[in-house]
């Protein structure tokens, strides 16, 4: 009769070609031995360390600067570029390809290596550009991974990025109509939360004396990163004076474009 018999070596980077022999015993003491010459092929050893990462105002925050990490990072494009170091400790070079293993498809990254070609002994400078998604949730630590391979290897390395809070708000002239001396008039706006924060605030009118402006939808707002509501104000001119309307979240100067002005011109 027979029978089949498999293994398999796995080596320890420190291999070097020679003979394997095994043996195959039985409890009485009858053994068959088979043996072969393995030729071990050098391969390369890469080690990742984070380096670095710039942003678009050319500031840049080192790893060995920040210990303890690296501060908020902005969203929305263009991004942020960050930087890894590739050490080759083996003994063959290595030609990888770099990508990023991101959150969500919300996200976008390019990547670079520079020199492409590790060289045993060498290092090369892996770059890649990152855009967070512009409503990710603000103050949130989601990971990154940059994955490097090439050749059956493949090395990765992942960090937690702190995503900054951006408190942001667009108003839009919906509609207007005709502002008449002593007629009521409206004006539709739409207000939308662009930053990745929550706004609660109430909303506050200013403008001539006499012109009578109202909210006439609620003066309470709360919105969620991306969503949006409609405003609208009516005010009644009491001469055929040239006004100013000005619409804006009360207490809420850390919010950029809180406050909405607009020019009004009165038909005597």
């Amino acid at each position: 009769s027979s029978t089949e018999w498999s293994f398999s070596i796995q080596g320890n980077g420190l291999a070097a070609s020679g003979l394997v022999e095994v043996r195959l015993l039985t409890d009485d003491g009858f053994s068959v031995d088979w043996n072969t010459t393995l030729q071990v092929i050098s391969s390369a050893a890469p080690t990742i360390s984070f380096k670095e990462v710039v942003f678009i105002n050319g500031s840049s925050v080192d790893s060995s600067d920040n210990p303890l990490g690296l501060g908020a990072h902005p969203v929305g494009a263009p991004g942020f570029d960050m930087a890894w170091m590739v050490t080759n400790d083996g003994t063959s070079n290595w030609q990888p390809s770099a990508t990023m293993e991101l959150p969500s498809e919300d996200w976008a990254s390019t990547c670079s290596v520079s020199p492409s070609k590790v060289s045993p002994g060498q290092t090369s400078t892996v770059w890649c550009t990152i855009v967070i998604p512009e409503y990710e949730e603000a103050g949130s630590e989601p990971e990154v991974t940059l994955v490097l391979s090439e050749g059956g290897i493949e090395s990765r390395h992942t960090i937690s990025l702190l995503v900054e809070t951006v408190n942001e708000v667009r108003w839009t002239l919906q509609n207007m109509n005709e502002a008449h001396e002593g007629y009521s008039t409206t004006l539709y706006f739409e207000l939308q939360n662009t930053g990745n924060s929550v706004i609660s605030n109430r909303l506050v009118t200013e403008g001539p004396s006499g012109w009578d402006i109202r909210i006439l939808d609620g003066i309470l707002v709360a919105l969620q990163p991306g969503e949006t509501r409609s405003v609208q104000i009516s005010f009644i001119p009491d001469s055929g004076s040239d006004g100013e309307v000005v619409l804006m979240l009360a207490d809420a100067e850390h919010v950029t474009g809180h406050s909405n002005s607009l020019e009004i011109d009165v038909i005597p």
